[in-house]
């Protein structure tokens, strides 16, 4: 079972017995048990898609200053050829349609561009009203065209409320982007307001501050501030990438260019199809990942159980897009995996140092959710020397009481 820092199993179950019983949590899943339910879920019911909701081709800002690289051809066959299974790219108040027989061209069985904005009510953006300091964003994904993103210079949560209900209109659904750019969007902001489901706990843009903004907060203390509450709210990551003809990675970290591949999830779905994927993504099917890569999720409001995949995940770390974005950490740090269980208030539930673990999940609990974290030491091109580097997996919580405060 490995190392438990925090707490057993809370109750001295058998192993026949446990054992038993996850086989009959499967067994049902496998037969419609886990059906119509947010709170139970087992991952060898549907097929692994990875996937990235986050990217941009070039447009020019303000009809002189360049943002991003490559026309959306390009985008879309960099993540084709990079093994991904979809992508979004979307572009700041600008609708990219799949359908266009330039992009239908490289879509297949096996590849499939999911339609999306980046909704942006910023006044440096063209098509946002040009009204205040605001810098709030968001991924209208899987629309039939741009929601309007005007705004006035009003508080981030009312200009958030006009991207949900603009995105549903247009026959979307929302992710809440890089809550720590310019600190725009805090808890305050996404607390009880409805239609939140999907918010990115990490961003691969440079200006994201996924470790906290100016008040210090992460966007991991955020997602867990509005679990406690009760929300049903999902952790999405995405690379946001911006450049793809850049021979030199270096680049990125001087600060300059956001690459991708650093991030994305992983969607677990009954088919490779528009519907299927959001569907899954908003019933929390999926995890988020820079570089960890799961064989195994399955959890009830009983028990919660990870298993990671040793050889999908060397290969993930393989890649210098991956590898040469994930975070530098002193020397010193332990090595190794860990599978942590985190709970109401972001409290540690459990940490295991081993590759598989597994819960007991109590309704005091709150909710009950695992971040996967590999320290490994590894030699870059931006190394001197091999380097301890962060790579992590989210998964997604499954609440441990009936009627959640907002769902």
């Amino acid at each position: 079972m490995g190392i438990d820092h925090h707490r057993c199993l809370r109750h001295a179950w058998p192993l026949a017995t446990l054992g038993l019983l996850l086989s009959g949590m499967a067994q049902a899943a496998a037969s419609g048990g886990c059906a119509g339910s947010a709170d139970c879920f087992d991952s060898a019911q549907g097929h692994w898609y990875k996937g990235n909701t986050h990217a941009h081709a070039l447009m020019m800002l303000r009809g002189i200053v360049p943002h991003g690289d490559s026309g959306p051809v390009r985008v879309a066959t960099w993540y084709r050829d990079h093994g991904y299974d979809f992508a979004a790219i979307t572009d700041h108040n600008r609708f990219t349609d799949p359908s266009s027989p330039e992009l239908r061209a490289l879509q297949s069985s096996r590849f499939l561009l999911i339609p999306g904005v980046e909704v942006t009510s910023d006044y440096r953006f063209a098509g946002a009203t040009q009204d205040g300091e605001r810098a709030v964003h968001t991924t209208a994904l899987n629309v039939r065209e741009t929601p309007s993103p005007e705004f006035t210079n009003t508080p981030s949560r009312e200009i958030l409320r006009a991207h949900i209900e603009r995105t549903a209109a247009a026959g979307g659904v929302t992710i809440v982007n890089h809550p720590n750019y310019h600190d725009e969007i805090g808890a305050a902001d996404l607390l009880g307001l409805p239609g939140v489901r999907l918010l990115e706990v990490w961003n691969g843009e440079v200006e994201a501050h996924n470790d906290g903004g100016r008040d210090g907060i992460s966007t991991e203390r955020t997602w867990d501030t509005l679990l406690t509450a009760g929300m049903r709210v999902y952790g999405v990551a995405a690379d946001d990438a911006h450049y793809f003809r850049l021979p030199d990675f270096t680049t990125h970290y001087r600060g300059t260019f956001t690459l991708p591949g650093s991030a994305w999830v992983m969607v677990n779905a009954p088919a490779l199809t528009p519907t299927a994927i959001v569907g899954a993504l908003t019933a929390g099917r999926f995890y988020a990942t820079t570089g960890v890569i799961l064989s195994e999720v399955r959890y009830d409001r009983r028990h919660y159980h990870v298993a990671v995949d040793w050889p999908a995940t060397e290969a993930a770390l393989a890649s210098p897009f991956v590898t040469e974005a994930s975070r530098t950490l002193p020397a010193g740090e332990p090595q190794g995996l860990t599978i942590e269980f985190i709970g109401r208030g972001g409290q540690v539930l459990r940490s295991v140092r081993d590759g598989t673990a597994e819960i007991e999940v109590e309704p005091s609990d709150g909710y009950v959710r695992a971040r996967v974290t590999l320290i490994a030491v590894l030699k870059t091109r931006l190394d001197d020397a091999p380097t301890p580097r962060r790579f992590t997996a989210w998964t997604q919580p499954v609440l441990t009481s009936e009627g959640p405060p907002h769902t």
